[in-house]
């Protein structure tokens, strides 16, 4: 290594920045740089005022409202506009390649990043500035062995996956007794090992009827987990209505939204919290209650709706003696679920699903044109 002047840098910069601006102007695009530090503002005002006019946004992931470097925007990278961006720059001279990395996570191929230094450092020791442009050691492999971006996602991935199969074991397995609802974020985790998506058609069927600004009631909610992703998405509000405490603080803890509110309710005793809604989800809950309880909710269910709203949800089909621990109906085939939901609905709609255990997906409503068919 040798010591070489602060000039030497200075000038290797704005040739470096010059070969990139120039490319970027030969595309008609502009440039946005990567971090907002020492080396930013060191770079900014090196620049003369075509250079800097070249510059559409600073990105930094530490951005604040109204933040600039002499009269440049700093945004978060999540509220960028890139669309007239022909690359960004990674303005660092000391950790130039962990900011590519977090570059390459936050924007993919989406954006061209150009990096200034390359193998080449210019890295301030006290008053000297120290040009360290040399082979790659051990240590160096080593870093990009260990924290490349596709390694780490991917030792992240099988960690967690690997900690929800645990987790799941200990919540259905473990307990005294298992819970009535489940806890979708075990699902989640585990998708790309089980290539299973059946756990999410409930709620894309529920989402595909309801209209922007709608109102929902999710009965038996569960953890949340549809309420968060898939009803609080389109709804103005929802209200989302369990029995169990453990449940209903599983969900406030990870599905919480403005726009949901979580309610502990027993929904065959009490008031469901508004008179209208124009969608109701009941998903794989009908059959925990006993015949007398379904049909007085399906009433209650039925005003709660109106003349324009929707009822959708989903449950298992099973025989009398086959019921699950927790169920108190038993619905021997969806001729008999149709019966049960046309007492109180004008028009009902079945779609079934056959897997290992028979699912049959169900919309109800007292306006047929209200209703969406499966396909």
């Amino acid at each position: 290594m040798s010591s070489v002047d602060r000039s030497q840098q200075r000038a290797f910069l704005l040739e470096r920045w010059r070969r990139i601006s120039h490319e970027a102007k030969r595309r008609g695009h502009r440039l946005a740089i990567f971090g907002a530090g020492r080396h930013t503002r060191w770079l900014i005002s090196e620049l003369d005022d075509p250079a800097k006019g070249q510059v559409a946004v600073i990105l930094d992931d530490g951005a604040h409202d109204g933040q600039s470097i002499d009269g440049l925007r700093v945004v978060k990278p999540s509220a960028a506009e890139l669309q007239d961006v022909a690359a960004i720059v990674i303005s660092s001279d000391r950790y130039e390649d962990q900011l590519t990395h977090r570059c390459k996570d936050l924007f993919g191929t989406r954006v061209r990043i150009r990096r200034i230094y390359g193998r080449r450092r210019f890295v301030t020791e006290g008053h000297a500035v120290i040009d360290s442009k040399r082979r790659p050691g051990i240590s160096d492999w080593v870093r990009r062995l260990v924290y490349a971006p596709e390694r780490r996602w991917g030792l992240a991935q099988r960690f967690v996956q690997a900690f929800s199969a645990d987790q799941n074991q200990r919540f259905w397995h473990d307990g005294a007794e298992p819970p009535h609802w489940g806890n979708h974020r075990f699902s989640l985790s585990r998708w790309s090992a089980l290539r299973d998506p059946t756990f999410l058609e409930r709620g894309a069927y529920a989402h595909q009827i309801m209209r922007p600004g709608c109102r929902v009631l999710d009965l038996c909610c569960g953890d949340g987990f549809y309420t968060h992703h898939f009803y609080s998405h389109t709804a103005s509000h929802v209200d989302a209505v369990d029995i169990d405490p453990q449940a209903l603080a599983t969900a406030k803890r990870h599905h919480q939204a403005d726009n949901v509110s979580y309610h502990r309710l027993d929904i065959v005793a009490d008031s469901f919290p508004r008179s209208h809604y124009d969608v109701v989800c009941w998903d794989g809950a009908l059959a925990h209650f006993d015949p007398g309880q379904v049909d007085g909710l399906l009433t209650r269910i039925a005003d709660a709706i109106g003349s324009d709203g929707v009822m959708c949800g989903s449950e298992e089909i099973e025989y009398a003696d086959e019921l699950s621990w927790d169920h108190k109906t038993a619905l021997e085939s969806p001729q008999k679920l149709r019966a049960i939901l046309k007492r109180h609905f004008e028009c009902v709609v079945l779609f079934e699903r056959s897997d290992s255990q028979q699912t049959v997906y169900f919309r109800c409503a007292h306006n047929a044109e209200r209703l969406r068919a499966f396909s």
